[in-house]
Order: C-alpha cells, then sequence, then structure tokens
C-alpha cells in the first residue's frame, strides 16, 4: 500500500503545530501559577513582618525564605526566548521555489527545531517554580517551628 506523501506531511505538520502549541501553554500556565505564588508569597511577607515580635528575633528566617520564592517567581514568569518556528519572509525565501510537499517538510524540519530549542527554557521555567513552592513551603514551617518554639 503506498501512501500519500501530501498526507503523510500534512500529519506531520499537524502534530508539529500541536506540540509547538502545547509548549507555549504549558508555558504561560507556569506563568499563572507562579503570578499566584506572588500573590501568596506578598500576603505573607506582610503577616510575618506584622508579627515579627511573635518571632523573637527569629522573623528574617521566614522572610528569607519568602524572598527567595518571590525570587524563583519572578524568574519562572520572566517569558523564555521561544521559538515559535520560521518568520514568513524566511520561510517563503527557502522555500519559493519549492514545491508543497518539498515546503511542508522544510517546515516540518524548522518547527521541530523550535519545539527542541523550547525544551530548555520550559524546563528551566518549571524548576523556577518548583524551587518557589519549596522555598514558600520552608518558610511556613520555618513560621511553625518558630512560633511554637515562642510560645
Amino acid at each position: 500500500m503506498a501512501s500519500n506523501p501530501t498526507e503523510v506531511v500534512g500529519l506531520v505538520l499537524g502534530l508539529a503545530y500541536r506540540q509547538l502549541d502545547a509548549q507555549i501553554s504549558s508555558s504561560d500556565n507556569y506563568d499563572t501559577k507562579a503570578a499566584g505564588v506572588l500573590g501568596f508569597d506578598g500576603a505573607a511577607l506582610a503577616a510575618i513582618l506584622a508579627v515579627k515580635d511573635a518571632f523573637r528575633g527569629g522573623w528574617w528566617i521566614p522572610a528569607l525564605a519568602i524572598m527567595v520564592s518571590i525570587a524563583c517567581a519572578f524568574v519562572a514568569i520572566q517569558r523564555g526566548d521561544y521559538d515559535f518556528g520560521p518568520t514568513v519572509s524566511s520561510f517563503y525565501s527557502k522555500v519559493r521555489h519549492s514545491n508543497a510537499v518539498e515546503a511542508n517538510v522544510v517546515l516540518i524540519a524548522e518547527m521541530d527545531s523550535a519545539i527542541k530549542a523550547n525544551q530548555g527554557a520550559l524546563a528551566a521555567k518549571a524548576n523556577y517554580f518548583l524551587g518557589s513552592l519549596v522555598a514558600t513551603t520552608a518558610a511556613a514551617i520555618a513560621s511553625a517551628i518558630l512560633l511554637w518554639l515562642y510560645s
């Protein structure tokens, strides 16, 4: 059974579009979650400073952890250098003398390159978001221990 190259290329191109879209969507999800952590951290830092006398001088420990969390969340929110695939003009320059199948093969190669390039930026965003959560959790644990010790 012979396959139609146009259909195969169309399927692969559709897959590349979905994967690239999923990466960008995942990045946006991390941004939203990190913004939520920032809001929580702001409230937590205000609460720590409002009752810092209850910590008997140890208030800086959870406050420092919150500041680390804020820094990690800010880095996570920063938009990575995402590759969205080829620009229209540069792609047209490459394929203007090609047939449709050849042009789509070039587009697939460029989309695959973009997907691979984005993996590192997305992994870094995920790691900074996780670091923010860990630091916030450490601040909560430190606060609980300090308040328990001094109550």
